[in-house]
């Protein structure tokens, strides 16, 4: 823990408060997590979309059911977000790092309530129309709509967060941080190996030739 919380916690009127920060941060993180989760219950809530091919963001979509579940799971979710980066900040080391953690963790939490507030207008999936015309735009064209651009902002910054704050915390809370950045970096592996195994499987479709 750094200098500057150790001497919060030391000192009696500020210890409280310090506590109470902790605590709501601590319940604020584990929280969004679950909410930010939400998508396991696609299945139990009886969604037709399939996992394997459909994006997390089309549950929220106005034409599926409890769609206002997900989305409301997203704002919630961001909001409790924002708390944790706020209860955070004092625990880590001062510096430039740490500023740019928390603001990372700060956007991170602000586009996941956009998400739920501006969810997809359709399920490109099942909607044969609706891929057709993300189909017919450029990737470019898509970020200009704001459910997108929102997405991928919300990717970046949560990435960044982990980069910059979890490696502060490493060092100035122990181990436990690291555990959690390697799970992280494992599902960032398992997401590139998806995709090479993707390319070739396109290759076998496209030529009829077994990868090597």
């Amino acid at each position: 823990m750094s200098g500057s919380a150790q001497i919060l916690v030391i000192g009696s009127p500020a210890r409280g408060v310090f506590s109470r920060r902790l605590l709501i941060g601590g319940l604020a993180g584990v929280s969004s997590a679950l909410l930010y989760s939400s998508f396991v219950m696609a299945g139990p809530l009886g969604s037709r979309l399939n996992p394997v091919v459909s994006y997390v963001s089309e549950l929220g979509a106005r034409t599926q059911p409890h769609n206002g579940f997900f989305r409301a799971s997203d704002v919630i979710s961001g909001v409790l977000i924002v708390v944790l980066a706020v209860a955070l900040r004092p625990v880590l080391p001062g510096g430039v790092r740490r500023e740019a953690g928390v603001t990372a963790l700060t956007v991170a939490g602000i586009a996941s309530v956009f998400d739920g507030w501006h969810p997809m207008v359709c399920t490109p999936s099942i909607d044969a129309a609706c891929r057709l015309r993300e189909d017919e735009v450029s990737a470019l064209t898509q970020l200009h709509q704001a459910h997108t651009l929102s997405s991928v902002v919300g990717i970046v910054a949560a990435i960044a967060s982990m980069v910059l704050v979890g490696d502060l915390m490493t060092h100035s809370m122990g181990g436990w941080v690291g555990l959690v950045e390697r799970c992280f970096v494992a599902g960032i592996s398992v997401w590139l190996a998806e995709l090479g195994v993707l390319l070739l499987l396109e290759l076998k479709r496209v030529t009829g030739i077994e990868p090597a």
